[in-house]
């Protein structure tokens, strides 16, 4: 692995240098490939490239990712990069050890980590790298060893690009002004010239006119003044020049000079006055001159590079640019110093050279080409590895075509060069035969992101590719074998596996055997270790141990197994297992089988448990069917009993009322029961759903305070509630209805077992710290963004038991004849809220102190409505709104499809005063043809289930014909689903029987309303 690890590197090495030699020409492309290898190579958020300046103390060379440019030009980042130009190797820096200087630094910056590589060329500090953030340090010694051979490589191409950028820059700005002076120079000149020709116009007038003479002396003595004063201000731009300047006469005697020359050549202006233009050119270029003097002479000018000797003997190269002043018979020079350019060309020319001779050398194919599918560029090792004769001959072919198989190929690799990745594939040699290559591609794009070029490294990898194939055939057929051993193993319904005898080590555990005791083979090596985590009691341990050993002593195969063993597995449960030891003496190994039979004896113990536990079921079923006569027959006694009182002649109104009352209250108590069935019922079935609604929790709360405030008073009881939740956060998504009836419970509970003090319920956020039992699970307050909401209901009444706080939530258990707590009720009220809050997530359990009083909480998921612009009207207060107004005009034609008697009449007489006719029908097939027959029909009150046609089927057929006609389904079954498939039918609405007044009222107004 590391072998592959360093070659890995050493490829990655070759591929950055190549990089790297290939952009030294280019500092911001450099730099940009460098900072974005590095980042990519190390997983640093920023990387910074900073040169050391004479004109800065600390300048920027590169930024990546660019955008941090701004960032990394802010005085800490720049006192960063001082302190990093003082280490001589390179350093891994961390806030919390690297000195305090830099410690503060970085903290400052709110950065973690940092790698500073100094950048040192020909033992001179060129500037450094930093990576800041490392998020990444999985093989950092690797990288920071290969960043320390590339940091030479790298100060050095920064140096000399930075060096070359430098002249570069300053021969723009000295041609710039050199072009400027000689323009000034030419106009002083034309100007020279000018007034030589006024001079001569002035002497041909004095021969013409003698009488003139007079005016002419007096103007040529002005042009004279004028010519001398243009001479004074050439020869001071000619001092003042940024470069040398000679006036050379046709012999080559130096006739002037200026200062900048004197300076170039370190003469004085006496010494260039007195010597040949011979006497400074050096030996090599005389001929050259002389060449070039005859040029001048013939031309008038000329323009060319030499080399010139300071008076010290050395030799600098020199830029001249001569013209030729034939009125004066001088030639008047420039000269520019272009020593260091020339070094810094020649630098250039030595960094190339080594590339190419590098690229030409190297053993691994290296190409250049156009994305149309042309060769720009190739080496030796290319041609040589695609089979064809010569460099002209290979970037002759069209890649597209001649390279590839198919097409897809190619586009396989632009889209790896895209991604800089390396990528595998296949090739056509010019032979036709096909080689394997692992190509590195990139690929370079212009200013509009259009592809230039494809470049990369190529390697022949065929043989590799054979060889892997080959391998892997093999490997394949071979994990064929052992897949099918293993599959056998570790299929086997027991547990196997080998030890050896001698070395006490395990050679092989199946699957089995690790499911049996938890552990894996790499986790229990060996025998002692297998018995030190499989029997964790050190007396138990030794006493089997010692069992073993005897059994194995004595050589008797019948004490090789070993029955109802008790072993600790990995999780710390227990298990019983029977066993059998093996011993193969020849091979040295012990074959151990191992049966898990924990869960035969569960099935025994669960066999004894379930026959008590249906003892008890029946004894509590018995009970509970005893009490549920009791509980029908007492408000069926009240109903139909107070039912005959009213047929009694002379009753007052009030006993009228009263009487009535009574038959209300008792068929609402029946009712209630009939429901609890219903809903423990749908909740055994699975039927029960959760219906999630955007509810206010407030509002919730305040309905209940208001409902049961006044039956709270007339049992001598005070009512509070507390709501810690903000207006703008009481909005959640839960189920509204199951909430509603989780907290009635619980408050009417509290109100039933509590003779005096004060009842007071709420809710609270909080936090859950880990999953709870009955008991009080650990919590503690929390935000409004913690994830639940915990209600609560807290009483003075009488308590319960300790040894009674689990047994209330189970089921039947108001009915259990041995309960001295039990009051009226079917003793399912607890076990429906505690399975209504774990349906939607939460948990219940009761904190509770005979004749103090209890408090039960349950939590739910807190997920708040976080938009909540407009308040939401709580539902449950509309559903209790009944119309106040009667309309003025009965004006609805119904249809009441019931096929009860006493339903249809109770109906009729609650909408008479709002219809101004009812059509009655007793099946679905008489509610379709009313329907058919009666198309002004407002409103269908439609029953579920009736003889020939059921409603569902009904509703169907009318809604073929009449979409427009309200359908109200209306039936006795009270589960969920009943209401969903109304709805699929085609019903607007939907009603439970029995049907209050109010809501069908309600429906009654929606339809006038229409």
């Amino acid at each position: 692995m590391r072998r592959m690890e360093d070659k890995a590197y050493t490829h990655l090495f070759n591929d950055i240098l190549g990089k790297t030699l290939q952009l030294s020409e280019n500092p911001s492309q450099f730099g940009e490939y460098l900072t974005q290898q590095i980042r990519e190579l190390i997983g640093a958020r920023i990387i910074i490239i900073a040169v050391v300046d004479e004109a800065h103390p600390s300048k920027i060379f590169s930024v990546f990712p660019v955008r941090k440019t701004e960032w990394a030009n802010q005085n800490m980042v720049l006192n960063l990069i001082m302190l990093s130009f003082d280490f001589e190797t390179i350093q891994y820096l961390q806030s919390a050890t690297c000195p305090e200087n830099i410690a503060l630094l970085l903290k400052s910056l709110e950065i973690d980590n940092a790698i500073a590589i100094p950048l040192i060329a020909a033992n001179r500090k060129v500037g450094s790298i930093l990576l800041l953030d490392i998020m990444d340090l999985n093989g950092i010694e690797s990288i920071m060893s290969l960043l320390t051979r590339l940091s030479g490589v790298f100060a050095l191409v920064i140096r000399n690009s930075n060096f070359y950028q430098t002249m570069e820059n300053q021969v723009i700005g000295r041609t710039i002004e050199l072009k400027k002076r000689n323009n000034e120079l030419l106009e002083r000149e034309q100007e020279l010239i000018r007034f030589n020709e006024e001079y001569e116009v002035l002497n041909e007038e004095l021969t013409e006119n003698i009488n003139k003479t007079e005016e002419i002396n007096k103007q040529l003595v002005e042009a004279i003044h004028r010519a001398e004063k243009s001479e004074l201000q050439a020869r001071d731009i000619l001092q003042t020049a940024m470069d040398g300047y000679w006036a050379v006469d046709l012999q080559g005697r130096i006739k002037d000079t200026n200062e900048i020359s004197c300076k170039t050549l370190g003469y004085s202006r006496d010494e260039l006055l007195n010597m040949n233009i011979a006497d400074i050119v050096s030996a090599v270029t005389k001929d050259e001159i002389k060449t070039h003097f005859e040029k001048i002479l013939k031309k008038g000018e000329d323009r060319f590079e030499s080399k010139l000797r300071r008076k010290n003997g050395q030799i600098i190269k020199v830029e001249l640019s001569a013209k030729m002043r034939p009125t004066q018979n001088l030639i008047v020079a420039f000269f520019h110093d272009i020593t260091k350019r020339k070094q810094a060309e020649e630098t250039l020319r030595k960094s190339e050279a080594l590339y190419r001779n590098l690229v030409e050398e190297l053993p691994d194919g290296v190409y250049k080409s156009t994305h149309d599918g042309k060769f720009v560029d190739v080496n030796p090792a290319m041609v040589s590895m695609l089979g064809y004769s010569g460099k002209e001959e290979l970037m002759a072919i069209d890649i597209k075509t001649q390279l590839y198989f198919s097409i897809e190929d190619r586009e396989s690799v632009v889209l790896q060069e895209k991604y800089k990745e390396t990528g595998v594939y296949r090739m056509k040699k010019k032979d036709g035969s096909e080689i394997w290559v692992e190509d590195h591609g990139w690929l370079n794009f212009d200013k509009k992101s259009n592809i230039l070029y494809h470049e990369g490294i190529m390697r022949d990898v065929t043989e590799r590719r054979r060889a892997e194939l080959d391998l892997q055939n093999k490997n394949e057929e071979l994990n064929i074998k052992n897949t099918f051993i293993q599959t056998i193993l570790d299929n086997l319904p027991i547990g196997l596996s080998l030890h050896d005898i001698h070395q006490g080590e395990t050679i092989y555990m199946n699957k089995k055997f690790e499911e049996i005791y938890g552990w894996a083979s790499n986790e229990i090596k060996t025998v002692d270790l297998f018995f030190e985590k499989v029997y964790p009691d050190e007396t138990y341990r030794q006493q089997i141990m010692n069992r073993v050993m005897a059994d194995i002593n004595s050589g008797d195969p019948k004490r090789m197994h070993w029955e109802n063993n008790l072993i600790t597995g990995k999780d710390g449960s227990q298990r019983i297992v029977n066993s059998v030891n093996i011993p193969l003496t020849e091979q040295n190994t012990m074959v151990s089988t191992v049966m898990d039979i924990t869960e035969l004896h569960h099935i025994q113990n669960d066999l004894k448990q379930a026959k008590e536990k249906a003892e008890e079921s029946d004894r509590l079923k018995s009970a509970f069917l005893a009490n549920m006569s009791h509980e029908i027959r007492t408000p069926m006694n009240g109903i139909l009993g107070f039912a005959q009182l009213l047929k009694e002649q002379n009753l007052t109104g009030n006993q009228q009322k009263e009487y009535i009352r009574i038959i209300e209250k008792s068929g609402v108590r029946m009712l209630n029961i009939i429901n609890d069935i219903v809903d423990i019922s749908k909740i055994e079935s699975g039927q029960m759903k959760v219906h999630l609604t955007e509810t206010n929790v407030n509002d919730q709360l305040e309905y209940l305070h208001h409902f049961f405030k006044t039956e709270a008073e007339n049992n001598g009881l005070q009512l509070y509630i507390t709501n810690n939740l903000p207006k703008n956060e009481a909005t959640i998504v839960t189920d509204r209805e199951k909430l509603y009836a989780i907290l009635t419970n619980l408050i009417k509970n509290a109100i039933k077992y509590t003779n005096e003090g004060s009842i007071e319920f709420g809710c609270k956020t909080v936090q859950m710290v880990h999953e709870p039992s009955v008991h009080e699970p650990s919590v503690h307050e929390s935000s409004i963004h913690e994830s639940s909401i915990q209600f609560y209901v807290t009483d003075t009444g009488i308590g319960v038991p300790k040894d009674r706080q689990e047994a209330i939530f189970d089921r039947f258990i108001q009915a259990d004849i041995a309960d001295k707590m039990a009051r009226q009720g079917a003793g399912l009220g607890l076990s429906i809220s505690k399975a209504y809050v774990e349906m939607m997530g939460g948990t219940m359990w009761v904190e509770s102190q005979e004749k103090v009083g209890s408090t039960f909480y349950f939590t739910l998921p807190y997920q708040p409505v976080t938009n909540e612009e407009q308040p939401i009207k709580n539902e449950l207060l509309a559903d209790q709104e009944v119309i106040q107004k009667e309309p003025g005009v009965p004006r609805l034609k119904i249809v009441i499809a019931e096929d009860d008697d006493a339903s249809t009449e109770y109906m009729s007489i609650l909408l008479q005063k709002f219809v101004k006719e009812i059509i009655k029908v007793k099946t679905g097939t008489q509610a379709v043809e009313a329907c058919l027959n009666h198309p002004d029909i407002d409103l269908v009150l439609m029953d579920i289930k009736m003889p020939e046609m059921d409603g569902y089927e009904a509703t169907r057929q009318i809604r073929k014909f009449n979409t427009k006609v309200r359908i109200v389904a209306q039936t006795a079954n009270a589960f969920t689903g009943d209401k969903n498939k109304a709805i699929e039918a085609g019903c607007d609405d939907y009603l439970s029987k029995p049907i209050k007044k109010e809501e069908l009222l309600n429906l009654i107004e929606k339809s006038l309303n229409k």
